[in-house]
């Protein structure tokens, strides 16, 4: 009896502390009071120029890399339409019924990563030069992984929408249904519009100090 009492203390111990622990206050009035103030925070434009600057000081303290990276973004503009048009010629081989090699396939999926990694890997790269300036501030840094995260998520959607293209992954090489990869593609610009806005405002108010920009913006733009 004293045994099953204990072990019923036990898990009234960890129902109430362990599985949940209360991080923040309830959200009420305080918060909403302090959203014009967060938003103020984000979007002071003396902020955003002290994060161009840090940017600008660090191409000029990395002259090379900032050339290579500047020419690579160059060459992934420049290889798009024909990779797009690769892609639709190595669908319509792969659809076709004799078709036996896994080649065509292997070789689209590069193609398809190569497409998809132009805007991503742009904020990829700012988001990692704006965490590795000099002496940067609390907001530069905020930015700078709230970019980077950001990044691996348009990444990630990018990837799937070119999956879904025309006569691309999806349709020619895994025999998907057409209409609902037109529909996924359709609807993935609305989701992208709406949702990297939305993590790119909860990653910054996490990255910085002020508990009040954490619990009210960044608890707003989770729940949106």
């Amino acid at each position: 009896r004293q045994l099953i009492s204990t072990a019923r203390n036990v898990e009234e111990y960890c129902d109430e502390r362990i599985l949940w622990i209360r991080s923040t206050t309830s959200f009420g009035m305080e918060h909403l009071r302090q959203l014009v103030p967060s938003l103020n925070w984000l979007t002071t434009p003396q902020s955003w120029i002290a994060v161009g600057k840090a940017l600008w000081s660090d191409a000029m303290a990395h002259p090379t890399l900032t050339i290579y990276m500047g020419l690579l973004f160059v060459l992934l503009i420049l290889i798009q339409r024909p990779l797009r048009a690769r892609i639709a010629l190595l669908g319509e081989q792969a659809s076709r019924s004799n078709m036996t090699s896994f080649v065509p396939t292997a070789r689209t999926f590069v193609m398809t990563t190569l497409i998809s990694i132009l805007w991503p890997g742009l904020l990829a790269y700012l988001g990692f030069r704006l965490r590795a300036v000099d002496e940067p501030s609390d907001f530069v840094l905020a930015i700078g992984r709230a970019v980077l995260t950001s990044s691996v998520l348009l990444g990630t959607l990018e990837f799937f929408r070119n999956v879904c293209r025309g006569m691309g992954l999806g349709q020619a090489h895994f025999g998907w249904d057409i209409n609902s990869l037109r529909l996924v593609r359709r609807t993935q610009w609305l989701f992208i519009a709406m949702a990297l806005p939305l993590i790119f405002i909860v990653v910054v108010s996490e990255s910085q100090s002020n508990e009040f920009i954490k619990s009210s913006l960044g608890r707003v733009a989770f729940l949106g």
